[in-house]
Order: structure tokens, then C-alpha cells, then sequence
């Protein structure tokens, strides 16, 4: 009935400037969170919900309808926001235990996997496709028969010995995550093997600690996650970087390369050192300091001082450049090529549509 109706329930949002968690009754209440998340920029009339999979938006509803009329505790609200929204200069890090966000087109994710002789993740994640990424770039080496390159560092600002920050690419093979936080931590040198060590870590953390790692926040129950983050072919998001900088008393800056933002996990606890993560919408790289032009990766600086505002400032130059030169994939507007048929496809959406249409499932992304 409809008293039964308007308990709170605990709902994930997904917005352009960021994620959020919210407990709420009616739909008044959600609207309130989402609009002060929003800040000036946008009011109530300006952004609709989508929910749903894959998401397709739903009739807006009254202020004062039950939240659990329509939607269930743990589901994720995603928020399309109407008009142009300027993000943030120094947006503030997140409040609650960021997330992993569930991919909406798992079938696209598992069709991009397969174009590069993956398994299909496990779980639905954040998908998306660079050409400028190295997954994509070992993939075209490969149907045309070339090596499989090596991508460059990318420097940005440094000092007149030659020091300066870069991005160092770690390798694409679904554990990047985890690799990059274990050769910040422990050195390049079998970073690949630790990273299989932190997937364990993270998963014992979560078991430990049910009432953080809620299946609210999970997105399902605690074992079905465990068995999921433990295989190889999962990738590692929001909470495993809460876990990872909660275990290892280390802040963990995570640069998003398309709106430039800038997640600081463990802010606010004390920690002394921090290490700096890139991500570019499918793949984590590491922001380190080389020594010289040059400098293998053994020499690699990768944990600061936490204090040291001096390299953030130096990361977001980075990041910025980066930026520029559109080293990330928008997966609203990103153009694809299915390699089958030789179509052009636009989006996410397309390329899904384009799968269930034809049963073709090779993708490149072109530009």
C-alpha cells in the first residue's frame, strides 16, 4: 500500500560532475540533493532522470511521490543534464564512499573486449575507446600484422635538471588499476603479479567491513563482488581506490582526463604521502616524476608529500594537456567503425544498436 511505500531508500547518482550516494523518501527529496550537488549552475527544470537499462528516461514525477513506488534500494539514478553545465574549477572531493559505476551498455563493453581478443568483463563497467589509448593501439597493430607499440611518456612542467611529471602508461590488461597503484607503492618491477595481491586486499576489506561496503553501495552482495573483483578481467573503480588508499594510509589523486577533474581519495585523514592516478575514461595510467629525459621506470618518483601543492598544481598541467589533445573518449560522441561492414557509428549508443541489429561486434574508433 502506499504507507508501505514511502520508506527511504538509498539511491547511487551518476552526475556530469561527479557520483553520489543520497537516502531519500520522495521524489522532492532527491530532487533537493541532486539540485544543491548541482550547485547555481543548474535548477530543477534543467536536468531529467534516466533510469533503467539501458537508461531511457521516466515521466517526471510528482515532489511528493514515494521514491520506492518506482525505483528499488541500491538502484543507480543517472542525471542528463539539459543545459551546458561549466564543472567546477576545484571541485570538492567526494563525501561519502565513492562507488564503481555500473556500465549501462554491457553489451557494447563485452563487444570492445572481444575486438581486442579479451574476455568479456565479468561486470558490467565504465566502457569506453581511444585511439590514442593502448588497448586500441595494440589491437590495430595487430590486424595489421606490426608490433605492438610502445606508448611515450607525456611530459609537462619540470625543472631545468630535467625532472618533470609524466604520464607513465601502464599496461592495458584489465588489471591497470590495481598495476599502476602497485608500481606507485612497490616499484615497476612485477607490478603485475602485486596486482593481483591488491585485488585481495580489496576483497577482504569489503568483507571485514559490511557496514561501509553496504550491497547498497556495492551494487550487490558483498560475495557476489568479492568473487567478481577477484577475477582478472574486472576492473577496479571508486571503491577499490577507497579501499587501497584506506589500507596503505595513502592519499590517491585520480585525474579524469575529459572534464579534468580531480577525485582525492583519504583527504582529510592524515596521510603523508599520495601518488597520483589518470584515467581516461577506459584505462588508469600513473603520473610519476622521471629524473631525466629518457629515465627507465625503475627511476620512476611516483609517492609525494601530501602536503606538496606544488605537484598538483604540475598534475592538473598535465591533465590540461592531456585534455587538449583528446586523450579520452566521450562516450556520447565518440565515432566508431565496425569492422565487419565498415559502417560509421556514432556512440555508445549506436554501436550497441548496431550490434543487435546485425550480430556484429568488431569495433574501431576512428576521428
Amino acid at each position: 500500500d502506499a504507507q508501505s511505500q514511502m520508506g527511504a531508500i538509498r539511491l547511487r547518482i551518476r552526475l556530469p560532475t561527479g557520483q553520489t550516494t543520497v537516502e531519500a523518501t520522495t521524489f522532492g527529496d532527491l530532487a533537493d540533493h541532486i539540485d544543491n550537488s548541482l550547485g547555481d549552475a543548474v535548477h530543477g527544470n534543467s536536468w531529467q532522470l534516466l533510469t533503467g537499462y539501458p537508461p531511457a528516461p521516466m515521466a517526471k514525477p510528482n515532489r511528493a511521490d514515494a521514491l520506492a513506488a518506482t525505483l528499488k534500494s541500491g538502484e543507480t539514478v543517472t542525471v542528463k543534464v539539459t543545459e551546458h553545465v561549466s564543472p567546477p574549477v576545484q571541485p570538492p572531493a567526494p563525501t561519502a564512499p565513492p562507488m564503481a559505476v555500473a556500465d549501462e551498455d554491457a553489451e557494447l563493453q563485452a563487444a570492445m573486449a572481444l575486438s581486442l581478443g579479451k574476455k568479456a568483463p565479468a561486470q558490467p563497467v565504465v566502457p569506453t575507446f581511444d585511439s590514442e589509448d593502448a588497448d586500441l593501439r595494440a589491437a590495430m597493430a595487430a590486424s595489421l600484422g606490426h608490433p605492438v607499440p610502445t606508448a611515450p611518456t607525456a611530459p609537462v612542467v619540470g625543472s631545468a635538471h630535467g625532472e618533470r611529471l609524466v604520464r607513465r602508461v601502464i599496461p592495458a590488461d584489465n588489471s591497470c588499476l590495481f598495476a599502476a597503484v602497485a608500481h606507485a607503492l612497490d616499484g615497476a618491477s612485477g607490478r603485475r603479479e602485486r596486482a593481483d595481491g591488491l585485488r585481495r586486499v580489496v576483497a577482504d576489506v569489503v568483507l571485514a567491513d559490511g557496514e561501509t561496503y553496504s550491497e547498497a553501495v556495492l551494487g550487490q552482495p558483498a560475495a557476489e563482488y568479492v568473487s567478481w573483483i577477484l577475477k582478472q578481467e574486472s576492473w577496479g573503480g571508486g571503491i577499490e581506490l577507497a579501499v587501497l588508499s584506506s589500507h596503505f594510509k595513502t592519499e590517491i589523486a585520480a585525474f579524469d582526463v575529459q572534464s579534468q577533474r580531480v577525485d582525492l581519495f583519504g583527504q582529510g585523514a592524515g596521510y603523508t604521502q599520495r601518488i597520483c592516478l589518470l584515467y581516461d575514461g577506459i584505462h588508469y595510467d600513473l603520473i610519476v616524476r622521471t629524473l631525466f629525459e629518457g629515465a627507465p621506470e625503475e627511476l620512476d618518483v611516483c609517492c609525494f608529500n601530501s602536503t606538496d601543492d606544488s605537484v598538483m598544481a604540475e598534475a592538473r598541467v598535465l591533465v590540461g594537456e592531456q585534455h587538449r589533445a583528446r586523450k579520452f573518449t566521450d562516450t556520447q560522441a565518440f565515432t566508431l567503425r565496425c569492422l565487419v561492414c565498415q559502417r560509421g557509428l556514432v556512440g555508445q549508443e549506436g554501436a550497441l544498436a548496431h550490434a543487435k541489429d546485425t550480430g556484429h561486434t568488431n569495433f574501431a574508433e576512428y576521428k
